[in-house]
């Protein structure tokens, strides 16, 4: 009677992978999409920068035919963003990166995380996403679980959850 490995030695043969690359050349491939991906994140970052200084550079527009138009007032809004989950006992730990709150006509505003996943940015009244973006590269971005309303007072304890998965 044959063995069993005599059996199950040609159909493993037959079964693996024709070409299967070396632990070394996968670990190359990352580190050259890593370092691409940091060239268009930093080059994304200077167009930014660019397109907001030359709206700063601009100066003052022409009057509107219409006439003068009311300032905009801006709310300060307050709050954190935190990744919650894992574990069962697992405190909420703030988070670095930057909140973006976007209107209903697609006008983005973006501020900083500060200690803690804390954000202060001041903002036009109206009803905003708030987006919360990890710092860390590869991690999902994450909303409020609902618009925010900001009415013309201050707003204190907006919450942004990153759940874990």
């Amino acid at each position: 009677m044959p063995d069993i490995s005599e059996l199950l030695g040609p159909a493993a043969i037959r079964l693996e992978p024709a070409r299967q690359p070396e632990f070394r050349q996968l670990v190359r491939a990352r580190a050259k999409r890593r370092r691409r991906h940091r060239r268009i994140t930093g080059s994304v970052a200077v167009v930014i920068l660019a397109v907001g200084a030359g709206t700063v550079m601009r100066g003052p527009t022409p009057e509107d035919p219409a006439g003068p138009r009311k300032p905009m007032v801006a709310v300060e809004v307050t709050g954190t963003v935190q990744r919650v989950g894992g574990p069962m006992g697992t405190p909420p730990v703030g988070m670095s990166g930057s909140v973006r709150f976007e209107d209903a006509a697609g006008t983005t505003i973006t501020a900083a995380l500060g200690a803690g996943g804390s954000f202060s940015i001041a903002v036009p009244p109206g009803q905003y996403v708030v987006t919360g973006i990890p710092a860390e590269a590869g991690r999902p971005s994450c909303r409020a679980e609902a618009p925010v309303l900001v009415s013309d007072t201050r707003l204190d304890g907006v919450e942004v959850d990153c759940h874990v998965r």
